[in-house]
């Protein structure tokens, strides 16, 4: 690698920014009545961004955001604000304390929590994660010339994310780390394209180089006529990128203690022993993968390691504070989203070099998009496919395939019956969402073959 290691002094800035927050926290609570609790959770970026389009830059900025979530604690309410912050110590501190009164206004006229809970937590815990990000002005320069010669647009954006949860009874917890994420795509001139991404705490030229390179085999094959495919039940498999939105998909409450109590839970008939799952499917919350924090904000930790799913059989389910005491359940520090955010699918049996010949006649999808559930009570996804996605024939890729539409059940798609197989070298993706700020976290898995995948459209 040619770029310049700017670990050392990344990690000399956060330890820097760690102190600085801890100082701010500190004077806000010293400006608490005796009768007020509050817990400050932070999420702050300093950020470079480079869009391009032709392999050509065509726009470069750095972003540097933060903003708190206050929530104060006092007779029996809890109110929440969120405010800007800036790491400007003078005028965050300023903004807060006004902030404040604001809040204790709005609890003298606020009817009381029925799920109030105090804080409690006095945990500790601090991780700046080792990091080797490319500088900012030789990231074009490593990431473009791959490119060159393809019609390829996307977003590269680099540098270090921060979160922090302080609170007023003595939880101290931060967390920082650096990730640098090419997300890319190249159009034929048709308009047919590849997606493809890469994101890691280590940038590696040779590892973006290589998908790159996988990237412009893909759009080879996509210069093939298009195959159009009847609807029905198809062996399918799905790449790592196609499993990732799905996963995402399952995290919006199919693993939350309150979704299912309320009745929105996708794996409801899993919690109720009325379905299982194939015995091949493990899944885990595993923050030793060190892709997102632990601690909520209550300021409370996490299990570093927690069983979702194991052979197939629901183990556990996210339950937060507030979920326990309004269904009397017994809280696992789960973040009131009771979402997970370094999720880890098990691999399997299937060596990468296989899949093709194992899939033998089917669909293989790199990509999906547009996914929801089309009946939640009964676990029943619709999405559709996108980008390189093949008819295959003989363990063969024959040609590209017009868009289709799936909809079928996690049922059926995870069933003993249905479930083939699972790869043997599960990849790590890390969150490349910038929505509103760059966000942490992300998933281990593998891909899946699954056999009978319905498709509708």
């Amino acid at each position: 690698m040619s770029f310049k290691n700017n670990r050392s002094p990344a990690l000399d800035i956060m330890s820097k920014r760690e102190l600085d927050f801890t100082i701010f926290a500190n004077e806000i609570f010293e400006a608490l009545a005796k009768d007020e609790e509050l817990s400050i959770l932070m999420n702050a970026e300093d950020s470079c961004f480079i869009r391009f389009n032709g392999a050509k830059i065509r726009q470069a900025g750095t972003v540097e955001q933060g903003n708190l979530n206050l929530t104060l604690f006092k007779n029996k309410r809890t109110i929440e604000a969120k405010i800007p912050f800036s790491f400007d110590l003078e005028n965050d501190r300023s903004r807060t304390l006004l902030q404040l009164e604001n809040l204790r206004l709005l609890a003298k006229v606020l009817p009381e929590n029925p799920y109030f809970s105090a804080l409690e937590s006095r945990t500790i815990s601090s991780t700046n994660n080792d990091h080797i990000l490319p500088h900012p002005e030789e990231l074009a320069d490593l990431v473009l010339p791959e490119l060159q010669g393809f019609d390829a647009a996307g977003l590269i954006s680099s540098g270090p994310l921060y979160r922090a949860c302080f609170t007023s009874k003595g939880a101290r917890h931060w967390f920082a780390t650096g990730v640098c994420s090419v997300d890319f795509s190249i159009y034929t001139p048709e308009q047919k394209a590849v997606k493809s991404s890469y994101a890691s705490t280590h940038f590696d030229s040779q590892a973006f180089k290589l998908k790159a390179q996988e990237a412009k085999k893909q759009i080879e094959l996509l210069r093939r006529p298009s195959k159009e495919i009847p609807r029905g039940k198809y062996r399918t498999y799905f790449a790592p990128s196609a499993i990732t939105p799905l996963v995402d998909l399952l995290c919006w409450g199919g693993f939350s203690a309150n979704a299912n109590a309320s009745g929105q839970c996708a794996l409801r008939k899993l919690a109720s022993h009325e379905k299982s799952f194939s015995k091949k499917l493990n899944i885990t919350e595993d923050f030793s993968l060190g892709l997102s924090p632990r601690f909520n904000d209550r300021g409370e930790l996490m299990k570093e390691k927690i069983e979702l799913i194991c052979e197939g059989q629901l183990k556990n389910m996210l339950v937060s504070e507030k979920t326990a005491k309004e269904y009397k359940l017994v809280s696992n520090n789960a973040s009131t989203s009771e979402s997970p955010s370094s999720i880890v699918l098990s691999g399997g049996t299937l060596a990468n070099a296989d899949i093709l010949k194992t899939l033998d006649k089917g669909l293989y999808l790199s990509n999906l998009h547009y996914l929801n559930y089309s009946d939640i009570q009964e676990g029943r996804i619709t999405g559709m496919t996108r980008y390189a996605c093949f008819w295959v024939e003989n363990g063969e890729i024959v040609a590209p395939i017009k868009d289709l539409r799936f909809d079928d059940s996690l049922y059926n798609f995870f069933s003993e019956n249905q479930l083939v197989a699972l790869t043997s070298q599960p990849e790590i993706i890390l969150s490349e969402h910038t929505y509103e700020a760059r966000q942490v976290g992300g998933l281990k898995t593998p891909g899946f073959l699954v056999d009978d995948f319905t498709y509708t459209l």
